[in-house]
């Protein structure tokens, strides 16, 4: 199910002025955040469908880098922007179309770089 909903709605509608701003004071928030490991860009979130029992994860990426079906979900998706801010044992809801998802987040964990993206010295 995890997999599914996002791949199936990545993005939906594109975001309104609300969304963002809701999406764009995550962030700020996060940059205030105390140093409980936070979602944000860059995290790798580890979730089970509370509804189904099914883990799933997604790496959280700027609108530009998603690929649900690469496992790399926007922050502007109702999913992303859901999830962004999550810590460890946070429950998330998104509800479209009428049909509400509760997810928990399980684990939270930095991507690495790929090794080509080093900075040179």
């Amino acid at each position: 199910m995890v997999r599914k909903y996002a791949v199936r709605n990545p993005c939906c509608f594109p975001p309104g002025p609300g969304e963002i701003s809701a999406v764009l004071g995550k962030l700020e928030a996060l940059n205030h955040a105390d140093g409980e490991p936070r979602a944000s860009v860059g995290t790798i979130v580890r979730m089970e469908d509370l509804l189904s029992g099914e883990q799933g994860f997604f790496q959280l990426v700027w609108p530009d880098d998603a690929a649900p079906e690469q496992d790399r979900l926007s922050i502007l998706s109702p999913l992303g922007a859901a999830l962004l801010g999550a810590r460890c044992g946070d429950e998330v809801t998104v509800t479209l179309f009428g049909c509400r998802c509760d997810f928990r987040v399980l684990a939270l964990r930095e991507a690495r770089p790929p090794e080509d993206s080093a900075v040179p010295s």
